[in-house]
């Protein structure tokens, strides 16, 4: 079946750290990808508004939204990794045709919180940054599956 090109649940979500192993993140929620372009604008005399504006940088970042409060300790600000991939599953198809496949390289945990609330079930919020290896190849890629 051909590709909807729209996308229903996540799957396949983990965080390889550079030492220690993979960490699966089951219960997700969601998962928001962000590139986070860095702006820069400039404006001089009586200008109110800038006369330019730029994008002179991108810094990716994932927020996971997640129920397993148990990866609190293992996935704490201070682990770096090597990875962190998920799955966008097509609508019609799941994991595979149309699925994207994304991975994040040389990441690491920026922050991971918790939140509870009275007859209500728990979540986590996890936020991973990532940087170029080199400061040209982008540390996000994406495989979009056939």
């Amino acid at each position: 079946m051909a590709a909807s090109n729209r996308f229903i649940n996540v799957s396949g979500c983990s965080f390889t750290k550079k030492v220690g192993g993979s960490v699966t993140i089951n219960t997700v929620q969601s998962v928001a990808l962000g590139k986070r372009g860095k702006e820069v604008q400039a404006s001089g005399d009586a200008d109110f508004f800038p006369t330019l504006s730029v994008t002179v940088g991108s810094a990716p970042q994932v927020t996971v939204q997640h129920q397993n409060h148990g990866l609190l300790n293992t996935l704490d600000e201070k682990i770096v990794g090597s990875s962190f991939v998920f799955t966008a599953n097509d609508a019609t198809n799941g994991t595979g045709t149309g699925a994207v496949t994304y991975t994040l390289s040389n990441c690491h945990v920026v922050s991971h919180e918790s939140n509870a609330q009275h007859q209500a079930v728990g979540s986590c919020t996890l936020t991973i940054s990532a940087y170029s290896s080199d400061g040209t190849t982008s540390p996000l890629a994406l495989t979009i599956a056939a």
